[in-house]
């Protein structure tokens, strides 16, 4: 009885894969995976087949026994340190990797820029995390705060200060402060008449 492996395109007896230590590792380490992943992770692993011949089963052990682990895992380890990389992440960057097919030189040595990929999503992930978690760190304005800012606020007591001062004036029969004397005031508390 001939069978044709359904990822690779590899065919022959049964009695052949059946016999191959390679193709039985293999078939057990994808058993490991959830369906969705699987799927993905054998149409990456297309990537990785010479342009003219099939994709050994000793070559597909090798890439299994390093991608299966991790994905189990979930993590995967890159620039010396491990990143969270949930099933959904795998998937997503296999994809990613099919669809980059034509810009990348085939076929692939390694899962260095699968790698790569999953570490730049998670790092994303941790700064957004990260970001809400400073967010909420924050106190809460209140509304009067954020509709009028505290400088605002400081120049209104201030000219509300030389009106008062202009009103005492008045009362001693004397003029109103002129904009040199405002000026010396502003500058005595601490502040510059902003131009309205």
């Amino acid at each position: 009885m001939k069978v044709t492996c359904p990822n690779c395109g590899t065919f022959g007896s049964l009695a052949l894969f059946a016999s191959d230590a390679d193709a039985r590792h293999c078939v057990q380490l994808a058993a490991k995976l959830p369906p969705a992943v699987e799927r993905s992770l054998f149409a990456y692993l297309q990537l990785f087949a010479p342009a003219k011949r099939v994709q050994t089963w000793k070559k597909m052990r090798t890439l299994l026994g390093e991608l299966v682990p991790a994905i189990e895992a979930q993590r995967v380890e890159r620039h010396g340190r491990p990143w969270t990389a949930p099933h959904a992440a795998w998937i997503a960057a296999f994809d990613e990797m099919v669809d980059k097919r034509d810009k990348l030189t085939l076929p692939l040595k390694s899962n260095g820029y699968l790698f790569e990929i999953l570490a730049g999503g998670a790092n994303r992930v941790e700064a957004a995390a990260e970001e809400a978690r400073e967010q909420s760190r924050r106190p809460v304005r209140s509304s009067t705060e954020s509709e009028i800012p505290r400088a605002a606020i400081s120049d209104a007591v201030l000219r509300t200060q030389i009106a008062a001062e202009n009103r005492v004036r008045a009362r001693m029969g004397k003029p109103p402060m002129s904009p040199d004397e405002e000026a010396a005031f502003l500058a005595r508390e601490g502040r510059t008449q902003t131009q309205e």
